[in-house]
């Protein structure tokens, strides 16, 4: 990406979060690293700025528990209201259709406005914490 946006800073903590996961995960364990509703928001906000669609599937992958987990975690999400899921997502014929939305892998997420706005509240305090400003809000919270 050329130039940098308010959104850039929010999607690099993103990448930190996934490689400060991936680095506690090879050093302590994945028992001490399992934060898959953190993962799964991070996920879901990084897709948005790089205009990607995930799937329920891609979360499970990502979060890096057991699918059964996963999915669990992608319904607490949706219960909590910051997650929007939509089966059966993808244009096809009607027995296709009716497989597919019965099929988790084929569930797509997005983030719902709280779910956004939650997010980026947490991103833009982190950004903060590793030494830069809050996007859109003027302060240099690093001296």
């Amino acid at each position: 990406m050329t130039g940098s946006t308010d959104g850039e800073p929010r999607a690099q903590a993103c990448r930190i979060l996934a490689s400060m996961r991936e680095a506690t995960s090879d050093c302590l364990g994945s028992d001490f690293a399992s934060t898959p509703r953190l993962d799964m928001l991070a996920q879901l906000y990084l897709a948005e700025c790089e205009h990607r669609t995930l799937h329920a599937w891609s979360l499970c992958l990502a979060s890096q528990v057991p699918a059964s987990t996963a999915h669990r975690k992608v319904g607490e999400l949706e219960r909590d209201g910051l997650v929007l899921c939509r089966r059966g997502a993808s244009p096809e014929s009607g027995a296709e259709r009716s497989r597919r939305q019965r099929d988790h892998r084929y569930v797509r997420v997005s983030l719902t406005q709280e779910g956004r706005a939650k997010i980026v509240r947490l991103l833009d305090r982190l950004v903060s914490i590793w030494g830069g400003a809050c996007p859109g809000d003027g302060i240099d919270r690093s001296a």
